[in-house]
Order: structure tokens, then C-alpha cells, then sequence
């Protein structure tokens, strides 16, 4: 072979194969159809075998099991198979196109392709059927939540309630609009009508509006730092205020006049008559940083006695918090020194400055300078180091006494021994306050029962303001009492078991608060829970406690905006806030808010208030559906009374007769109405505004059987088509709607229709048989040959209704048979008997 045809063919093999479609040794395949492929291996059998080799192959497997193979017969077969080179194809094969198989193959990745999309978008029926799921997990664990409600010592109609309501009520009136510290000041004004006044409670609420104001950021202490300093001020003001001594000059004045009387100690080092370690110390303990600093550097001298270079290391402290290695051991080994001296020798605001310097020792306190929990608190945050660009400041960190220190340092001491008796829970709260521990703290404000409802308030401030996590998942599972939780090791409050808890407590478990203002103010919390929290999770159960809320009012259709005309829907008190619960149009309140109150008054029974939620939603379909059941539900009732002899006013309480009078208005109602309005007759099925009417028509004719009015009663049932009792039906057309009734599938309402034919059997054979003996014994001689023709009539309709109870394949109760024959016989004359 030449180079050049050599070459020629390379490139041609190149072309046929798709470049990057696969691997070099497995070129994709050209397909074949199968007719070509079975003829294929036709030819491949019969050129590899014949007929003899095709015998010899039936006695291979018995050779094989023995072990007497004829190698020699092996081998011709085998050179026979070298020796085929190709089979020779078919004309289907031969003309077979690269272009089409590369066709064929796109469109195969196009459908893929396809396939692969359509996969990936989200099922509407899997979501539906989740959501569904989500949902009745959600109304149990509320029920859960309900079952270990704790007591709220609370009265909805008390003006503390009514305060709270408003105050979280201006939160969602203007969330968007408000600076959020106006909300704050409003809300701290009504939680202090509800919260025992106390110099604690005081202190925490002015603390929480610091905390807010100076926009503290999670994890770090100096607002807590900054905020015991700002409360030992006051304390010096008071000493002074209290011993008559000077408060109205400067900062700094003030503050030596304290200290030079406070702090008149012997073995304190003192120049010019004042402690000066003493006034050092007050300095940094009011926050004087700039006093403190000035200090140091005018008596540079009587600082440096001591330990030489003090006002280098003093200064290298204030800057950045902490010294470079060699200093903090010169200063550590300097405080080791004075803490091993006898005490009448050590100035002990020297050994606190070197020890809050050095960050020595931070698990003991010195008692003679610390002696109240605040001083102990601004003395062990003070000594944490701030964590490096980063860290996690709530992070232990091996070496370094951070945030998680000190909490666990108080986390140590038994909550008894801080609240001996239980009755002043602020002294606690404010330490997890201060130690940043603000989720532990609402927590422990709300398993006391005296500041249960302060809680509340809290966490929604706290949460508003970033200062708690909250658990953005209602189902999570938290302790029975408590509702702190901690997720993934970060803490959160399960605030929306908390807001439940309390709507539960202060405003439904109260009948005598059912008014409507008692259902606004329990709807704001449900509003603010949805605020707080975006998830599609709390939306959700946001939606479900307000349908809770709306059922259990007295007045649920005011409440969802009920309209003066059932076409028609006006702006009601939840249209003010559904754009907090994501609620954009009709649409939506419809399909999250009134259809699902609508299905909650169905289960309850509370059919007329479902009937006018579902006009409300425009759902006028679904109207029909339940006037049609609850029609059907009406004539059972009643005609079961006139079978068993009873008026069916008596079979019934008075609740359902009042149920049973407003759906008998509302039936007629969507009769006389729905057909004038076009939008609606566009939504509703012919054949359920018909068996609506058909009903009405049964109703209206029970009532004449009731009066004794037999004939008209007759001529009503004539009217409804349902039974073959007109004058147009014969053997054949009864027979053909006995047919009708037996199919499976029948049209909408019909099913309702078919529960009362035998009823309808039975009542109607009753009113032939009150005709009958009307006409043939109450009439007088001289006008019974007038009625020979009419009771005639009866006895066929009689005989026709006998006919279709045997065609119909429904089971019709024996009962009713019996009856049926008896009835049947009795309207036979003794010359009909004769036949029989």
C-alpha cells in the first residue's frame, strides 16, 4: 500500500468517527434496525456452522460433562471462523448514513437533555403533598404546645394586656417606617406596667435600652464593660449626694472627693493625701480612660516605684487590651511578687491594676477591692482578651480566658444560691444579661411565673434588635418548660412556642375575652412572629395561628372582611397586616387564609359560616358542593321522621334546626341569585345548580306530605325526574333509568341524588298510598266513579316504583321493600284480587 493511499484512508477513517464522542478503541456503533440485524446473524451461523456441525453441537454438553471433547472438531470450526473476514450486507445496511445515525444521536442528547431539565423541576404534586405533610405535623406540635402551656397570671382585658398588644401592634404598623429605638422606648413604657417594680427589674430594662442604643454587636463585652461603668458613676453620684459632699463640679473632681473619702484606708500608697492606686483604679472603673491616662503620666514617678517602666505597660493596655509577650510575663511575675507579700504591705489596688493589666489570675478576685457582684463582673470581663480576626468570640481558645470563661464561670454557681427563693429572678437575669448569655436569659425569665409574661416582650425586642437567635424552625423539640434550645452549638429561642403559648394562655383560654378588640390584640403577636422570622417555615405556622385565632373568634367573617353582599369582599382587619405574612393579592389571602378556615368550619360542622368564607374566596363551586351534602343531609333527616312517624322537628335539637333553616336560606338563596350574576354561573356546574334545585323542589314537597297535601306532594316528586312515576314512563324508560343510576361514574351531585333514591321510594309510594285512600274511601259515592281514572294512575306509578326498586343494582334495605309490597297490597280492591 502506497503512502498516499495509506494517508487518504487515515483521513477518511478520521471523519467517520466523531471527534471527542468517545474512546479511540470504541468507536460509537452505527444502528442498525432489527430485521437487519437478524438477517445478519443468520449469515453468521450458517457460514460459521453447518448442518453437521449444528448436530455435532447437541452432544457437546454431554462430551463436556465427561470430559471427551473432540478437540479435532474444535479446531475446524475454529479455522472456519479465521477464514470470515465480513458478512456481506443487506441492502438496508449498505445504505446506511453517518449523516442520519449523527442525527439520530442529537436528537437522543436533545431528549435527554429535556428529560434532565423536566426532573430537576419541582414536582407541584410531590410539593403539594410535602406541604400537606409539614402542615398536620405543624397543627400537632401546637397541640403539643397547648398541652404544656404554663399559667400566665394575666387577664386579657386588664390595661397591662391591652398596653403589651398596642406596643407590639405599633411594631407592626411601622416596621418598615420606624426607627427601631422608638420602638423599644414605647415598648419598655408598657413592660414596666407589667413587671414588679424593683431596683432589678430597673436596672435590667435601662440596661436593655443601652444595649439597643449603643447597637451592641453580638459576642463582644464592651457594652456590657461600658455599661458597668456607666452604673458605677451613678453609684458615685449617690455616695455623694447622700454624705452631702459636692456632685455638681467635674468628672474628675467628683471622682477624687469619692475616692479620697471612700477609700481612707491605712497601707494604701497615697500622694498628696489621695490613694493614688485607688484613684487609678476608679478611673478605668468608671470608663476615665483619658483621666486614667493623664494620671499616669503626670506621676509617672510615684507608678513606677513599684515596677519600673509601669506607665509603658499601663499605656501599651489601654491601646490594644493586652502586652507583647515579655511584658505580660514581667508584669505576671511582678503580681506573683506582691500577691506572695504580706498584705499590710500591698497597696491592693496596686495588685488589681497589675492583675487586670497582665490579665493575671483570672479565675480569683480580690474580695478587699471587689466586694459586689457588679464590681465582679466589670473586673472578669474586663480581663477577657478580644479574639483575633475570626474567632469565634464564644469559642474556648486554649491560653487565652475570653467571652465563654466567664460564662462558664457563673454557670458554676447554683442558680438557688443567686435566687434563694425564687422571688427576685432579675439578680440572675441580669448577670446572663451582662455575660452576653441573652437567649439563657429570657429563658430563665420565663419559667418564673412572675416574669412569664416580661419574657415574652423580651425575646420579641431581643429578637427585633438582633440580641438573640431565634429557632427559624417551629417543629424543632424544646425542653417542656423552658425554650431554649441550642442548634448546631448556637443557642436560640423557640419563639414562636413562646408567642403560641401566650395567645394560648392570656386570650383563648379566656371565654369571657372573646370579643373582637381581644382577637385583634392576640392577632398582633401572630403578625410580629412573621417579622421576626422570614423562613417559609414560620410564615407557615404564622398562617396556622391565625386561623386559629379567626376560628375561635366570635366573629371570624368580620375578621376576614366579610362584605355586605356574598359577591363581594370588604377590606377587613387582616388585609391591614397580610403583607407581613406574605400576602400579595386575593389570590393568596384566598388560598392561605380564607380556604383554610372554610376546611376548619367544615370540621367543626359550621356549615353556614364555611358557605359564606367559600363566597368570600369566591369559590362558588365549592358552595354548590356543600349546599348539595348538607341539602342531602336535610332530606335523609326529614324523611327518616315521616318513616318513622315523628315530626322531624322533634328528631332534631335546636342547634341543628338552626343550621338546617340558615343552609335552606342559603340554598335558596344561590338559586334565585347565582344565575343573574355571570362570573358566578361561569364557575358552577349546571347539573349541581340543578340537583340543588331538584332538592329544594323534594323539600318544598316533604313540607306538603307534612300538611297532608298529597297531591301536591305528588306533583312535585312528578316534577323532579328522579323516580318513574311521570306520566311519560314506561317499562322501557324505567328500565333505562335504572341503567342510568347503576353506572359508576355520575355526574356532580348525583352521587347525593342516588343516597336518597330509596328514601325517596318509601315516600313517595306513601304519598301514591295517601292519595289512594283519600280518593277511594274519604269521597263521596256520587264523585268515586270520577276518581275510577286517577286511582288508576296511582296503582301504575304504584307498580312502576315496585318495578324499578327490583332493576336497581343499589342496594335498597329490606325494609323499605317490605314496606313497599305491603303498600302495594293494601291498594289492591277485592276484585283485583281475584288474580292474584
Amino acid at each position: 500500500m502506497s503512502v498516499s493511499t495509506f494517508q487518504k484512508l487515515n483521513q477518511e477513517a478520521k471523519q467517520t468517527i466523531p471527534l471527542g464522542t468517545g474512546s479511540l478503541y470504541q468507536p460509537e456503533l452505527i444502528e442498525r434496525q432489527f430485521c437487519q440485524i437478524s438477517s445478519e446473524s443468520k449469515k453468521l451461523s450458517q457460514a460459521v456452522f453447518s448442518e453437521s456441525d449444528q448436530q455435532k453441537q447437541q452432544t457437546f454438553i454431554p462430551l463436556l460433562a465427561r470430559g471427551e471433547i473432540d478437540y479435532s472438531t474444535v479446531a475446524g470450526n475454529l479455522s472456519k471462523l479465521h477464514s470470515i473476514t465480513s458478512t456481506q450486507l443487506n441492502q438496508a445496511s449498505s445504505a446506511a448514513s453517518i449523516s442520519e445515525f449523527l442525527q439520530i444521536g442529537c436528537d437522543a442528547a436533545i431528549l435527554d437533555a429535556v428529560e434532565f431539565d423536566l426532573n430537576d423541576l419541582p414536582c407541584p404534586t410531590v410539593s403539594m403533598t410535602k406541604n400537606a405533610d409539614w402542615i398536620t405535623r405543624a397543627k400537632h406540635q401546637i397541640h403539643h404546645w397547648d398541652l404544656q402551656s404554663p399559667v400566665f397570671n394575666i387577664d386579657a382585658t386588664s390595661r397591662t394586656t391591652q398596653a403589651l398588644a398596642n406596643a407590639v401592634k405599633q411594631i407592626n404598623d411601622s416596621f418598615a417606617t420606624t426607627a427601631l429605638h422608638r420602638r423599644t422606648s414605647v415598648t419598655i413604657q408598657a413592660l414596666s406596667a407589667a413587671t414588679t417594680l424593683t431596683s432589678d427589674a430597673d436596672e435590667a430594662q435601662e440596661a436593655i435600652q443601652y444595649f439597643i442604643e449603643k447597637k451592641h454587636f453580638p459576642g463582644h463585652v464592651s457594652t456590657s464593660i461600658s455599661w458597668l461603668e456607666k452604673q458605677y458613676k451613678r453609684y458615685i453620684d449617690k455616695q455623694l449626694l447622700d454624705h452631702d459632699m459636692p456632685s455638681n463640679c467635674s468628672t474628675s473632681e467628683r471622682i477624687v472627693t469619692f475616692v479620697s473619702h471612700q477609700y481612707c484606708w491605712t497601707g494604701l500608697q497615697c500622694v498628696d493625701n489621695i490613694p493614688i492606686w485607688a484613684l487609678l483604679y476608679t478611673y478605668l472603673r468608671t470608663g476615665e480612660i483619658n483621666l486614667a491616662k493623664e494620671l499616669v503620666q503626670t506621676r509617672s514617678a510615684n507608678f513606677n516605684t513599684g515596677l519600673k517602666y509601669f506607665a509603658t505597660y499601663f499605656d501599651e493596655f489601654i491601646n490594644s487590651s493586652t502586652l507583647v509577650p515579655t511584658h505580660a510575663s514581667t508584669v505576671r511575675l511582678y503580681y506573683e511578687q506582691l500577691c506572695l507579700q504580706d498584705h499590710i504591705y500591698t497597696d491592693p489596688f496596686e495588685c488589681i491594676l497589675f492583675k487586670i493589666i497582665g490579665h493575671c489570675d483570672p479565675d480569683n478576685s480580690l474580695p478587699s477591692v471587689i466586694n459586689s457582684t457588679q464590681d465582679y463582673l466589670w473586673l472578669k470581663l474586663i480581663m477577657t482578651q478580644p479574639p483575633c480576626s475570626g474567632e469565634n468570640p464564644s469559642v474556648t481558645v486554649r491560653g487565652r480566658y475570653n467571652l465563654k470563661n466567664v460564662q462558664a464561670s457563673f454557670d458554676r454557681i447554683p442558680t438557688q444560691q443567686l435566687d434563694k427563693n425564687g422571688s427576685n429572678p432579675w439578680f440572675y437575669f441580669n448577670i446572663l444579661f451582662l455575660t452576653l448569655q441573652f437567649e439563657k436569659a429570657i429563658d430563665y425569665l420565663y419559667q418564673n411565673e412572675n416574669t412569664r409574661i416580661t419574657a415574652v416582650h423580651y425575646a420579641i425586642w431581643f429578637a427585633l434588635h438582633g440580641l438573640i437567635q431565634i429557632a427559624h424552625d417551629p417543629l424543632t423539640n424544646t425542653d417542656c418548660n423552658g425554650v431554649f434550645i441550642e442548634l448546631q452549638g448556637r443557642p436560640c429561642i423557640h419563639i414562636a412556642r413562646m408567642l403560641r403559648q401566650y395567645i394560648k394562655a392570656v386570650f383563648m383560654d379566656q371565654p369571657r375575652n372573646n370579643t373582637m378588640a381581644v382577637a385583634l390584640q392576640a392577632l398582633q403577636y401572630v403578625y410580629v412572629l412573621s417579622v421576626l422570622s422570614q423562613s417559609s417555615n414560620m410564615n407557615e405556622i404564622s398562617l396556622i395561628l391565625l386561623q386559629d385565632i379567626v376560628f375561635w373568634s366570635a366573629c371570624p367573617l368580620e375578621l376576614l372582611g366579610q362584605g355586605s353582599s356574598y359577591a363581594t369582599r370588604h377590606v377587613g382587619p387582616l388585609d391591614e397586616y397580610k403583607a407581613l405574612l406574605g400576602i400579595r393579592d386575593e389570590n393568596e389571602y384566598a388560598n392561605k387564609v380564607l380556604l383554610p378556615v372554610a376546611n376548619r368550619f367544615n370540621v367543626e360542622k359550621r356549615y353556614n359560616e364555611e358557605i359564606q368564607v367559600f363566597e368570600m374566596a369566591r369559590q362558588y363551586d365549592r358552595v354548590m358542593d356543600i349546599l348539595v351534602k348538607q341539602m342531602g343531609d336535610i332530606l335523609v333527616l326529614q324523611l327518616q321522621a315521616i318513616h318513622s312517624g315523628q315530626s322531624w322537628n322533634k328528631a332534631t335539637d335546636m342547634m341543628h334546626i338552626e343550621q338546617q333553616e340558615a343552609c335552606l336560606i342559603s340554598a335558596q338563596r344561590a338559586i334565585e341569585d347565582y344565575q343573574q350574576h355571570a362570573f358566578i354561573a361561569q364557575q358552577i356546574h349546571p347539573t349541581k345548580l340543578h340537583v340543588l334545585t331538584t332538592m329544594m323542589l323534594l323539600r318544598t314537597a316533604i313540607g306538603y306530605y307534612n300538611a297532608s297535601k298529597f297531591e301536591p306532594t305528588f306533583k312535585l316528586l312528578q316534577m323532579t325526574n328522579i323516580l318513574p312515576i311521570g306520566n311519560q314512563f314506561d317499562l322501557v324508560q324505567t328500565d333505562c333509568l335504572a341503567k342510568e343510576y347503576s353506572k359508576k361514574e355520575q355526574g356532580p351531585g348525583m352521587n347525593v341524588v342516588l343516597q336518597l333514591v330509596p328514601d325517596l321510594l318509601l315516600f313517595s309510594a306513601k304519598t301514591l298510598h295517601n292519595m289512594y285512600v283519600e280518593w277511594n274511601y274519604n269521597t263521596s259515592a256520587s264523585l268515586r266513579h270520577r276518581m275510577e281514572a286517577r286511582i288508576i294512575d296511582v296503582k301504575s306509578h304504584m307498580h312502576f316504583l315496585i318495578v324499578f326498586a327490583g332493576l336497581l343494582t343499589t342496594a335498597v334495605p329490606p325494609y323499605i321493600l317490605d314496606q313497599l309490597k305491603k303498600l302495594d297490597m293494601s291498594m289492591i280492591s277485592n276484585s283485583d284480587k281475584r288474580f292474584i
